[in-house]
C-alpha cells in the first residue's frame, strides 16, 4: 500500500475551512520520489507547501493522492490505488476546485480519471477528468498550450527537469456544481486506469 515516504506538513492554523483537509488521503510526500520510476530528484519539493494561493483559490496543498495507471504499475514499485473513496467535504459549494497533475501522457481527450461527487440525499454527479483538456503530464514543455478545461496554477522545476528542457506544471480545475443546495458529502476519485496516472494536491469549496 502506498504510504508518504517523508512527513506531510501540519495544517496551519489559519487555513480557511473550505480548503478541504487531504491529511486521511494522501499517499505521498511532495518530497518523495512519487513514481520511483528511475529518475532521481523526480518529485515536488519546490512546491510551496501548506496554504498557498494559485490560480485565484486558496488551497491547503501539503501532499498528493496519488492515483494508479498502466505506467505507473509497469514502471514503479510503488503500489498506487485505483481509487481513493470517501474524501470528505461535507457542507454546500457552488464550485469545486481541484489543484491536480499526472504523470506519463495518454491520448487526447481520454478520460483518465473522474470525480463521482455524492450528495448527502443519495444523488451524484460524476466529473470526468480529460487528458489534454483537464489535465497533462506534468512534465511540460515549456511552449506546451494552456489547457482548454484547466489553468496552469503552478509551474517549476525538479532535480530531474533540471537536466532537460522540460519544465513541472500542475493545473487548477473547477467544477461547477449543478445542485448548489445540496450538502457534497464525499468525493470519490478513480483512475481509469489508462497509461496517465492522476495526482491531486488540493480541493477548495466555493
Amino acid at each position: 500500500v502506498a504510504e508518504p515516504q517523508n512527513p506531510i506538513p501540519d495544517r496551519a492554523d489559519n487555513t480557511p475551512k473550505n480548503c478541504i483537509p487531504l491529511d486521511n488521503y494522501y499517499n505521498a510526500a511532495l518530497d518523495d520520489n512519487f513514481h520511483m520510476a528511475g529518475l532521481e530528484g523526480n518529485d515536488l519539493a519546490s512546491f510551496p507547501k501548506g496554504k498557498v494561493e494559485l490560480a485565484g483559490i486558496t488551497f491547503d496543498a501539503r501532499g498528493l493522492v496519488h492515483l494508479n495507471g498502466q505506467q505507473v504499475q509497469a514502471n514503479s514499485p510503488i503500489g498506487y490505488p485505483n481509487s481513493v473513496e470517501n474524501i470528505v467535504i461535507g457542507r454546500k459549494a457552488k464550485h469545486l476546485h481541484f489543484l491536480h497533475g499526472a504523470g506519463w501522457p495518454s491520448n487526447d481527450d481520454q478520460t483518465v480519471a473522474k470525480w463521482i461527487v455524492y450528495y448527502n440525499d443519495g444523488t451524484e454527479s460524476i466529473r470526468r477528468v480529460r487528458y489534454g483538456k483537464d489535465v497533462a503530464d506534468s512534465w511540460t514543455a515549456p511552449e506546451s498550450p494552456a489547457l482548454s478545461g484547466s489553468q496552469t496554477a503552478w509551474e517549476g522545476e525538479n532535480g530531474a527537469t533540471k537536466n532537460s528542457p522540460m519544465s513541472l506544471r500542475l493545473y487548477k480545475t473547477t467544477w461547477n456544481n449543478p445542485h448548489p443546495d445540496k450538502v457534497i458529502s464525499a468525493i470519490d476519485y478513480v483512475s481509469s486506469m489508462k497509461d496517465t496516472s492522476s495526482f491531486l494536491l488540493g480541493i477548495t469549496a466555493e
